[in-house]
């Protein structure tokens, strides 16, 4: 299985520091596919959250480099990644409390990173409210938003519509650097020849519907890294132009 990665982040329209941070690594030997990509969305609200959201990507970049390797010569399950990617989250969350005590300030970050092993299936790490999304002949969103408004969805408490429209939408359940203990949440999916992955910020999917996201940036539509890397850029601009005011990263890999 072939896969075509595109991404792009930008400050913003507001912000004068660029606290996303992502990562996309790929690795093909003996026939064998394996690619990561990390999205992770330093939070706003906090100080340094582009220390806290750098510090976790390179962690997890650190990973594929040295460890993997290591893993792969030993025969490699995804059991064995998500016990590594556990103690990544666990390691980093109290490395940067520590950080933020010394400082005597507090910094923290979501995450979204996927994993994938040839055709054998797609392994997400999600820790916040970035995104994965899938898309084939429609987009399906298969990471949950762990935030104040989704927990009041799905209690019933608020509406869909009411949830988007909420000034508590921003409130994260946990993020790493600032909980006492993360739960990431860490599932497996199939992987599906022919399709397409979005990873994001909340700042790219706040101005930009599904629609678009599959207009642009499904494989169907995008059919070549230059198309791809263009649509990429182009809904990137066009959340600053509907006045996007958080920074905007978006990560798209069609599986060939």
């Amino acid at each position: 299985m072939e896969i075509v990665a595109s991404y792009c982040t930008d400050v913003g329209n507001r912000k004068k520091v660029n606290q996303d941070s992502l990562c996309v690594k790929s690795w093909e030997e003996e026939g064998h596919t394996l690619m990561m990509a990390v999205v992770c969305d330093g939070m706003g609200g906090l100080q340094k959250g582009e220390i806290a959201s750098s510090s976790l990507v390179h962690a997890f970049a650190r990973w594929f480099d040295e460890e993997l390797p290591e893993m792969m010569g030993a025969g490699i399950t995804f059991g064995h990644i998500r016990q590594s990617w556990e103690n990544i989250i666990h390691t980093m969350n109290q490395q940067l409390i520590e950080y933020g005590q010394k400082e005597g300030t507090k910094l923290g970050t979501t995450v979204t990173a996927i994993f994938l092993f040839d055709d054998q299936g797609i392994l997400v790490l999600h820790v916040g409210d970035c995104r994965l999304y899938e898309i084939e002949d429609q987009v399906v969103q298969l990471t949950e938003d762990q935030t104040f408004v989704e927990m009041q969805v799905k209690k019933g408490l608020l509406t869909r519509d009411q949830a988007k429209k909420d000034p508590r939408q921003n409130i994260i359940l946990q993020c790493v650097g600032d909980s006492r203990a993360v739960i990431p949440e860490i599932r497996l999916f199939p992987v599906r020849q022919g399709a397409g992955y979005i990873l994001c910020s909340d700042g790219f999917r706040h101005k930009i519907t599904e629609n678009e996201m599959y207009q642009y940036l499904s494989p169907s539509r995008a059919k070549t890294q230059q198309e791809m890397d263009k649509n990429t850029r182009y809904l990137v601009e066009l959340c600053k132009e509907r006045n996007e005011q958080d920074n905007i990263s978006v990560i798209v890999l069609h599986t060939l």
